[in-house]
């Protein structure tokens, strides 16, 4: 109680700010994306310009911090829109285009295709399709050779292999077919129970790519 009697602000505010920094804390700890970062450090950069600062110049100063967090939040935010794709977490294809333009006179540029998409999508539906997106995706991030990995577009990405040539960077390609290849995809079933059973039923799908460099 002495600490609070400390405050410059009073019980309502308080309660209010607390209210806030539970209801913000919670949305980050369940998305943690760069505006719920930005929010719960701007409240709590105001809480301390506006209660606990000695004077008003230093709470104007936090004050203008959490404003400046905010901006750099919102910066970040729009950034990751541009740049990032959604639904794979890959880099898009904005983010290629820049790509390219930094790499210098001896590279390998891969294509990605998912061998029957459109006939995988039309039989277990664009949700499960998202889903056998995203498993490739997890795969393309783990391609070796000092490649990068990102979503063209629909069912494609795209490799880059900065200062590697074509015949270095085929065994990582065929590596990567093969790994997305044995990868077992369980297709679940629309009315599946809440709780796992004992004995699952599992429809597994093999899925395949095919490369051209």
């Amino acid at each position: 109680m002495r600490f609070l009697s400390r405050l410059r602000m009073a019980q309502p505010a308080l309660f209010a700010f607390a209210a806030a920094f539970l209801l913000i804390t919670a949305r980050f700890l369940w998305r943690r994306g760069a505006m719920e970062s930005g929010f719960l450090w701007a409240l709590v950069s105001c809480f301390i310009g506006l209660a606990v600062a000695r004077s008003d110049g230093e709470g104007r100063i936090f004050c203008a911090t959490a404003g400046l967090v905010l901006v750099a939040a919102l910066i970040e935010k729009f950034y990751t829109m541009a740049f990032r794709d959604e639904l794979t977490g890959l880099p898009g294809r904005r983010a290629l285009n820049e790509e390219l333009l930094r790499l210098g006179n001896r590279y390998t540029i891969a294509m990605i295709d998912i061998d029957f998409f459109k006939k995988f999508n039309d039989k277990f539906g664009h949700d499960v399709g998202d889903d056998a997106l995203k498993m490739v995706a997890s795969k393309l991030r783990e391609v070796g050779g000092g490649g990068k990995a990102f979503r063209y577009g629909g069912e494609e990405f795209t490799l880059v292999f900065s200062g590697k040539s074509l015949i270095e960077v085929i065994p990582h390609l065929e590596a990567l077919r093969k790994a997305v290849e044995q990868t077992g995809f369980t297709i679940r079933h629309r009315n599946r129970p809440r709780k796992r059973p004992e004995k699952p039923y599992a429809s597994l799908v093999p899925m395949s790519a095919s490369s051209s460099p």
